[in-house]
């Protein structure tokens, strides 16, 4: 699992329930069932991975084995989690949470946290996300350490402005999984440092890091994660409109390092004390970046309209595509980040 391509485990564990009485009540068909609903669910096969999860729980639940009943409620959690039924999937993760908290199983109680973490709104993500690494620490896990490490970081990148404390621990989770082999961890640990890089000014870096990942990702058979999507998409789409024509050779070149390469890369020092401006003219075109000057100024679309003797409606068109662009969400929050990039 952490060191093979997933569809080689999945297919010993598919083996093995195959040629099992699916009646049969024993620790070994709850164990497979418990493994094929975490393999299924980091391959993006939600309905396998429901079912095997759904399946497991009610199999251990059968052996009033309470031991392994979190570890259970939480695979099935990020299972239907992965299937887009965030509520159903908050509740049973908060459930496995309390059941590992009553039995005394950290380290399920640190990956619950910080799966929580991952789904929950903004204002209860950080309190889990923290709770989950400190209580990953406890364990001595490496593993759920790194997981922990990464998912907070993820938060600390998307809630603050605080670059260097993310990526701190972006790096301190890299160096174990590389340190455990665990590909699917060091692609992940990748994403992260191409999201910081974006965010620092450097496309090219970004580039190399998100090419190295996929291309991993690719080998041992990892998807990205639905809850994931929009942001890697948004990383996509800002690399190609920095790079612009360099891209694809850019990512090709990321694509072809060895796994030790990439983390040699992602592990380099620079200054990260400031973020590096990104010219605007690699996102926007030059007709935003005129709306743009304008909104920041606290003109109205009617009045950037008649400045630029265009429609309302095409002001309020310029106006939307910036706020998608910029990935923002209000006018004073493009104004801010135009001013950090000295377009105004």
């Amino acid at each position: 699992f952490h060191r093979r391509p997933l569809w080689e485990g999945r297919t010993h564990i598919q083996s093995f329930l195959d040629l099992s009485d699916p009646d049969d009540v024993t620790e070994g068909r709850a164990r497979a069932l418990t493994a094929l609903t975490w393999l299924a669910a980091f391959q993006g096969d939600s309905e396998v991975a429901v079912h095997a999860g759904e399946e497991a729980v009610d199999t251990w639940r059968a052996l009033g084995d309470r031991a392994h009943m979190p570890d259970a409620f939480l695979s099935l959690g990020t299972a239907i989690a992965i299937d887009g039924h965030l509520d159903r999937a908050i509740a049973i993760m908060r459930q496995a949470a309390d059941m590992a908290r009553e039995v005394g199983d950290l380290h399920s109680l640190a990956r619950a946290l910080n799966n929580l973490g991952v789904i929950v709104d903004d204002d209860e993500a950080l309190l889990l996300l923290e709770e989950g690494l400190r209580v990953a620490r406890e364990t001595g896990s490496p593993g759920t350490i790194a997981l922990a490490l990464s998912n907070l970081a993820a938060a600390v990148s998307r809630m603050s402005d605080d670059i260097e404390k993310s990526r701190e621990m972006e790096r301190e989770s890299l160096k174990i999984y590389h340190r455990m082999n665990t590909a699917w961890g060091i692609t992940m640990a990748l994403d992260g440092q191409a999201s910081t890089a974006m965010a620092l000014g450097q496309p090219d870096r970004a580039a190399r890091l998100a090419g190295a990942s996929a291309a991993l990702r690719d080998r041992i058979g990892v998807s990205i994660q639905p809850i994931a999507v929009d942001d890697y998409h948004r990383l996509m789409s800002d690399l190609r409109a920095a790079l612009k024509d360099d891209f694809e050779a850019t990512w090709a070149a990321g694509a072809r390092m060895s796994i030790d390469e990439a983390v040699q890369l992602a592990l380099e020092r620079d200054d990260v004390s400031q973020p590096k401006p990104v010219p605007a003219s690699t996102i926007l075109s030059k007709r935003e970046i005129d709306v743009l000057k304008l909104l920041a100024e606290g003109r109205s679309n009617q009045e950037i309209a008649m400045t630029l003797f265009i429609s309302p409606h095409t002001a309020a068109h310029h106006v939307t595509s910036i706020l998608n662009k910029l990935g923002v969400d209000s006018r004073t929050a493009a104004a801010t980040w135009a001013v950090k990039q000295g377009v105004v």
